[in-house]
């Protein structure tokens, strides 16, 4: 049975200084060929994910667009992550324990945008950026939804409130810029 992170994670630290290290970027790219099911050749991606289970699925076009993003990315900060190196020798771990429940990491804007008082259909939020992947759950009539991460594909990354003002969830959803909402003036 393959690995699969849909553990529940409650507060997502930003990743706009994530997104300047390598290990995070090799993971986060990683993350999301483990959940299409790829199978790895290298000791540290099979020493990380497992090739438990796993086939040749295709990539979603969020999937493509967010590799490409991380590729140029790890391109741009000269990255070199030794494919035969341990987990723990690449960093590896600790940003695995930090987006446990997360099958594709989102990455910070430096831009936040919000809706107050949500009050339109019910939203789908997902581990990852595919129809399959797990939902976490969704957000309440009345929730405040605050988008601050980089979209990919038509997928946004959501978190909220809720209405009596307690930490809700966050997730991916599908298609957000084209759901019917009513929300309060910022």
């Amino acid at each position: 049975m393959r690995l699969t992170f849909i553990a529940a994670v409650f507060a997502i630290l930003p990743v706009d200084a994530w997104a300047q290290n390598c290990a995070t970027l090799w993971t986060a790219r990683n993350m999301v060929y483990y959940a299409a099911g790829h199978c790895f050749n290298s000791a540290l991606a099979r020493d990380v994910f497992s090739n438990e289970g796993c086939s040749s699925a295709e990539l979603t076009a969020a999937e493509r667009e967010m590799i490409a993003w991380v590729r140029a990315r790890e391109a741009a900060l000269g990255c070199a992550i030794n494919p035969n190196s341990t987990a723990s020798e690449a960093g590896i771990p600790t940003v695995i324990d930090r987006y446990r429940g997360l099958t594709a990491i989102p990455f910070e804007t430096g831009q936040l945008s919000q809706c107050r008082n949500y009050r339109g259909p019910e939203l789908a939020a997902h581990t990852g950026l595919r129809r399959s992947s797990h939902v976490i759950g969704s957000p309440p009539q009345g929730a405040n939804l605050y988008f601050r991460y980089r979209d990919f594909g038509g997928w946004v990354f959501v978190q909220w409130d809720n209405p009596d003002g307690t930490n809700g969830l966050f997730g991916w959803v599908e298609d957000f810029a084209n759901t019917p909402r009513v929300c309060d003036p910022s």
